[in-house]
């Protein structure tokens, strides 16, 4: 894993400031549209960058005891953010009439 070291630093700097990227977007909407349930989104937000803060400063300093297990969890967390916290902002925003 050394030898692909920078690869794998970059490639986990891109993942995190992607996923910041968009949920301030995502958040910027919210606020925008007057979401009732934005703080309760937020925190799922600030929560799931901790955690992929944490995952990506694992790998990069080889300190994380099961990295694959790590990263299914928090897929399992991102999928189930998907289908429960956005798929309920979706349906308001379409409430409002706009459609995606």
């Amino acid at each position: 894993m050394s030898s692909d070291k920078p690869r794998i630093d970059a490639l986990l700097q891109q993942l995190e400031d992607f996923t910041n990227a968009h949920f301030l977007a995502e958040q910027l909407l919210m606020r925008l549209h007057a979401y009732p349930g934005y703080e309760a989104h937020q925190q799922e937000h600030d929560q799931l960058m901790q955690e992929l803060e944490e995952l990506s400063q694992g790998i990069r300093d080889e300190s994380s005891p099961d990295p694959a297990r790590a990263t299914e969890d928090l897929e399992r967390w991102l999928l189930t953010h998907i289908q429960s916290e956005d798929q309920a902002l979706a349906e308001y925003l379409k409430q409002q009439g706009l459609e995606s």
